[in-house]
């Protein structure tokens, strides 16, 4: 039994290629629009929102960060004092 070919069925074969019998291009014809092509948006855009003011949203966290720098240099200075007296 012979190897089959791989060849697709739409492309000639050599000696069809060799003798100019190749088949002629594919043209496709450009269908004609009855209506004129206006470009109008199908989508809606939402506005922008509003800037956010950070020192209202983070302003906890400023608080607590002093609160924190607070209590950490009075402990450094109660450690200090408490070195020169013992």
């Amino acid at each position: 039994m012979p190897a089959q070919s791989r060849r697709s069925p739409s492309r000639p074969t050599r000696s069809q290629r060799r003798a100019g019998a190749a088949p002629a291009a594919r043209t496709y014809s450009v269908p004609t629009s009855s209506r004129v092509a206006t470009a109008v948006p199908r989508r809606s855009f939402a506005a922008e929102p509003p800037p956010i003011d950070h020192r209202l949203e983070f302003g906890f966290i400023r608080k607590d960060l002093i609160r924190i720098l607070f209590w950490a240099a009075l402990i450094i200075i109660v450690m200090i004092v408490l070195s020169f007296v013992f």
